[in-house]
């Protein structure tokens, strides 16, 4: 690879090499750390040398002018989640100490979605509920809508599927005065959702095939790929299994290119519960560990535990 500028015979260069490859293949968000002086820069233009874009111009952005409230979302959406953790921990200071209100809500709404993923849901709904009010005094209907809905999330995680429902009913209303038709359709996404914890598997189908319109509409592949993961789960429940295994492989294939972390842990677990349904138990398996490792990467402890006890009642050893 010295065309690029990497050059090395030692066991731990020639595993770089291949993981450049591979990332170079990607169209997603690349994560690249180390200490300084570690060749962080060689290793990203070697990436861009070798992708699709290799024949333009790389164009370097100083991370440190960024806001760190939107780099410590874009690290939370890779599934570096201690990271997104510390660096919204100091958002929220610092909006804090100079009464940066906005900024705040901001930085507690992201914070809870990230203590939802870990389960810890009266942590989420506390940070939920204090941004709330910020958002209101503000007069923000897109803070509003965003709250509720990862409100919504929390509350259907829990089996409270009426304030679950309540919730979304509410980020719709909201999502409509800020006009905002993305968070209209994660709503709407969500109460499918929830018809689909209460059996409504048609309803729910039904739902999720309207929100995948909108999401594709809109040009968002990763809430195109969510939804089509829910098309998936209700198709197999109602046994329409080749029309379920083409919507979940179109939605990991989206969401591994986007580089949306947790919808494919999502995705994955729901492959392996649909290669189950065709009784196919190797594939199933291979899947749900896949879904198990990203899980316990993400610190989505209770999730992992969900899918490794599924597999224990549902696959044969």
């Amino acid at each position: 690879m010295a065309g690029v500028g990497l050059i090395g015979e030692s066991v731990e260069m020639q595993n770089l090499f291949v993981q450049v490859l591979h990332a170079a293949r990607l169209s997603c968000p690349v994560l690249i750390s180390g200490e300084p002086g570690a060749g962080k820069r060689l290793v990203a233009h070697s990436i861009h040398a070798l992708g699709s874009r290799g024949g333009s111009q790389i164009v370097t952005v100083d991370c440190l002018s960024l806001s760190p409230a939107l780099l410590g979302v874009s690290l939370f959406e890779l599934g570096q989640l201690e990271e997104a953790a510390a660096i919204l921990e100091q958002v929220a200071e610092v909006a804090w100490s100079n009464g940066d209100d906005l900024l705040l809500a901001k930085a507690r709404n992201n914070l809870g979605t990230i203590a939802n993923v870990r389960g810890q849901r009266d942590k989420a709904l506390t940070l939920y509920q204090l941004a709330v009010p910020v958002y209101q005094r503000l007069g923000s209907p897109s803070g509003l809508a965003e709250c509720y809905h990862n409100m919504a999330i929390t509350y259907r995680d829990s089996s409270a599927l009426e304030q679950a429902d309540e919730c979304e009913r509410r980020a719709i209303e909201f999502a409509h005065q800020a006009g905002s038709r993305g968070v209209t359709a994660l709503a709407r996404l969500g109460r499918a959702e929830i018809s689909l914890r209460r059996g409504e598997v048609s309803l729910a189908e039904v739902g999720a095939s309207h929100a995948a319109t909108a999401f594709r509409d809109a040009a968002d592949p990763v809430g195109e790929g969510d939804a089509l993961r829910l098309i998936g789960v209700a198709r197999t429940l109602q046994g329409k299994l080749d029309l379920a295994r083409s919507a979940l492989e179109t939605a990991l294939s989206l969401t591994r290119e986007h580089g949306d972390a947790l919808n494919e842990a999502e995705t994955l677990r729901a492959l392996a519960e649909w290669a189950a349904a065709e009784g196919n138990h190797d594939v199933a398996r291979a899947h749900a560990r896949s879904a198990v490792a990203l899980l316990e990467r993400l610190g989505a402890a209770e999730d992992a535990g969900a899918v490794l006890l599924w597999m224990e009642e549902n696959l044969l050893s």
